[in-house]
């Protein structure tokens, strides 16, 4: 598995899911980007859906979720923005995600898969857990 491969996918999904939301439906571009979009998450579905539903099904036993694994297109946020702390990487908002229940403090949690370096990260309005990292092992 290429994880930059995977990195670019889920990066040129975010953008035109992006895209999409600035674009009103009588747009003339609108038909051709969801065409795009439906294409890229198809791939993404077709290549790798078995490994990520696999990583999820692990996650939601481990950290004792109460929902289901969904899609793992589902998880992937709406954009990215480069890292400050990490110039090769992506960070995320917290709002990003899906959420997936709330903490101790009442805060919302959700589950969000960010690339560069691919990992899958917990987040709420405080702060960001790393509940999978890619490994090449």
């Amino acid at each position: 598995m290429d994880n930059k491969e995977i990195d670019k996918i889920i990066l040129n999904i975010a953008k035109n899911k992006e895209q999409l939301s600035k674009l009103d439906y009588s747009d003339k571009k609108y038909d051709k980007l969801e065409d795009e979009l439906h294409e890229l998450e198809d791939g993404f579905i077709e290549e790798y859906e078995e490994y990520f539903d696999d990583i999820f099904e692990i996650i939601y036993e481990k950290y004792n979720l109460k929902s289901e694994p969904l899609s793992p297109l589902a998880y992937i946020a709406a954009s990215y923005k480069k890292s400050s702390s990490d110039k090769s990487g992506y960070d995320v908002d917290a709002d990003q995600g899906i959420l997936v229940g709330v903490d101790k403090a009442g805060n919302k949690c959700r589950l969000v898969i960010v690339p560069g370096p691919l990992r899958i990260l917990f987040l709420s309005s405080k702060e960001k857990q790393e509940a999978w990292k890619y490994s090449k092992e």
